[in-house]
């Protein structure tokens, strides 16, 4: 009699157990359910970081104080000399998994051929004027935020430095960003002198929290 009380006790403590193993968790869940009229339906509250980059061969160069397109390597940037104020720009696609209420970063990626291994001490002064544009908002706007700030170059000559800048604005009926991203050569806090700068690709780095549009 004892024997068959435990058996069945270890019964409904494997029941139990099996229970609380598919209780999803409040705030990260994940679904898969059928629907007869649109097909498999994907539900996620699950949030991912994503970038949407355009690479060297695709920033524009304007024609006043336009940068250049050079070889570089095996690929292709877009060289800011250390003599004038060098501007490219960028249009940017806005994903349709975006999550709106995370403010997106435009980040540069970008190296100088002065190696600053003691740090902090040779900067490259970038500054970008952006705006976002919606459906029937005037599409050749000129003006815009701008957003200055100095960035240290590599420890290596030539090496590879990741620069975030934070964008502010963004709402979820915006299609595209807009952006003029700009070498301030001629200010002091540039202290890469006598160096060109070279940028690789500059991408918008947000925030997913779904596979796609809202149905």
């Amino acid at each position: 009699m004892r024997k068959g009380f435990i058996n069945i006790l270890f019964f409904i403590l494997i029941l139990i157990a099996a229970f609380y193993l598919f209780i999803p968790k409040p705030g990260d869940t994940s679904s898969v359910r059928d629907n007869i009229s649109r097909g498999i339906i994907l539900t996620s509250t699950s949030r991912v970081k994503k970038v949407e980059c355009i690479e060297a061969i695709g920033i524009q160069l304007p024609s006043a104080n336009p940068a250049a397109l050079v070889e570089y390597g095996l690929g292709a940037a877009v060289e800011f000399s250390d003599a004038t104020i060098d501007s490219s720009l960028v249009r940017i696609r806005i994903p349709k998994d975006i999550d709106s209420s995370v403010q997106p970063k435009l980040q540069l990626e970008w190296s100088c051929p002065t190696a600053d291994p003691t740090g902090d001490v040779v900067n490259v002064r970038w500054e970008v004027t952006y705006t976002w544009l919606a459906a029937d908002e005037t599409s050749d706007v000129t003006t815009g935020t701008t957003v200055t700030g100095n960035y240290n170059v590599s420890s290596t000559a030539k090496g590879l430095v990741e620069t975030d800048i934070q964008l502010a604005g963004f709402v979820s009926s915006d299609n595209f960003l807009y952006a003029k991203i700009v070498r301030r050569a001629d200010a002091t806090p540039d202290t890469a002198n006598s160096a060109v700068v070279n940028l690789f690709d500059s991408c918008l780095y947000y925030t997913a929290n779904k596979l796609g549009e809202s149905l």
